[in-house]
C-alpha cells in the first residue's frame, strides 16, 4: 500500500472472498517491476507461509532505510544530485519519505 498507493485487496467484496484468495489461494498484491530489487524481494519474504523464513521488522526497517537512501540518492552534504530513476520510482521514494515508518 505505501508503494503503489493502491489498498491491497480491495477486489474482494468480504471477509470470506479475501480469506479464501489470501489464506487458501495464497494470492497476494503484485509486485511493480519498476520497484528497487532489494525491496520487492523484501516484500516477498514478508508473505513467505513459513513465518520463520520472513524477516525481522528490525530488519525490514533497515532494508528500507536503504531503498530509501538508495533512491533518494544517498546522504550526506553538498548538492544532492537527482538520480536517474524513472518517474514511478522517484514517486515511490516520495511516498517512503513522509516519515511514516523511516522515521
Amino acid at each position: 500500500e505505501m508503494c503503489s498507493l493502491n489498498k491491497p485487496f480491495a477486489e474482494f467484496n468480504n471477509a470470506d472472498e479475501f480469506e479464501r484468495a489470501v489464506y487458501i489461494q495464497g494470492v497476494r498484491p503484485s509486485v511493480k517491476k519498476h520497484w528497487p530489487a532489494l525491496l520487492s524481494e523484501t516484500i516477498k519474504k514478508c508473505w513467505s507461509n513459513r513465518p520463520g523464513k520472513r524477516p525481522s521488522m528490525q530488519s525490514v526497517e533497515s532494508i528500507l532505510r536503504e531503498v530509501k537512501k538508495s533512491i533518494s540518492g544517498g546522504e550526506g552534504g553538498g548538492r544532492k544530485r537527482r538520480p536517474p530513476y524513472s518517474r514511478a520510482t522517484r514517486r515511490l521514494s516520495i511516498n517512503m519519505g513522509h516519515g511514516y515508518i523511516l522515521g
